[in-house]
């Protein structure tokens, strides 16, 4: 009898641990990705801005302006930056009379109406909603000024393949080059883009759900989001090498 007893006391016990560890891991919090902005952020936060993108995808199920809203609110999680409201871009659009943005000096004037450091231009390449989805997207950073920090003559062989989301627009000119730019084929079978989206998802979605960091293969609203994210941090990227490669050049000279 005693040792039923004893035995029923360290199974409690054990059964306890066991209910403690699980309501531990049913509410452990995770630390989402983080962006951060490149250069010196005491100065404060930037603001950029997202024009509707283009659809160049061969299918209307990809909405531009939808992608753009996800691009946007993509760079408000991101530190160091602001995002004015898509809905302000179009109206600032609707004022100038600029249905859509064909040359570098529409950006310009666009950026400096709206009082932005950056605006960006893009274009859906794919899109497939279907599972596994796929998103294609081609973004183009301009900054207000559409001075080329890193200096130096003009190059035209960099110019001529430079990529370009508007690859239309004429590139004669350094003005004509964007700050920084990205180009991205998002393929949900390709294990690189999965674990970039496992990276993403963390700290993000509920670890209980049945789908777990998948849910976001299973919605295509969560996968554009995860799409915006990835192509927002390759573009943050391209301006830290930029910015970089200008600081170096600097101190050499």
């Amino acid at each position: 009898m005693h040792y039923s007893r004893l035995a029923f006391a360290m199974l409690s016990v054990l059964f306890a641990g066991l209910m403690g560890c699980a309501s531990a891991n049913k509410d452990q919090l995770y630390e989402p990705l983080v962006l951060v902005r490149p250069g010196p952020l005491g100065g404060g936060d930037q603001l950029w801005a997202v024009v509707p993108l283009r659809n160049e995808s061969g299918t209307s199920l990809g909405d531009p302006l939808r992608m753009a809203d996800q691009l946007s609110a993509s760079i408000t999680e991101v530190t160091g930056l602001r995002s004015k409201p898509v809905n302000s871009v179009i109206d600032a659009m609707r004022t100038l009379d600029i249905e859509v943005i064909d040359n570098p000096e529409q950006a310009r004037l666009l950026a400096q109406a709206l009082g932005v450091d950056g605006l960006i231009l893009g274009t859906i390449t794919a899109y497939d909603p279907y599972d596994p989805p796929t998103i294609g997207i081609s973004l183009a950073l301009f900054d207000r000024t559409g001075q080329d920090t890193t200096g130096g003559p003009l190059d035209p062989k960099v110019l001529s393949t430079q990529p370009n989301a508007y690859s239309y627009f004429p590139r004669t000119t350094r003005d004509s080059v964007p700050a920084s730019s990205v180009a991205l084929h998002l393929d949900g079978r390709n294990h690189a883009v999965l674990l970039r989206m496992q990276q993403f998802a963390a700290g993000r979605h509920d670890h209980r759900g049945a789908y777990g960091w998948r849910r976001y293969l299973a919605s295509m609203d969560l996968y554009e989001r995860f799409a915006a994210h990835v192509a927002i941090g390759d573009l943050l990227e391209g301006e830290r090498l930029r910015l970089g490669y200008a600081a170096a050049e600097e101190t050499e000279g």
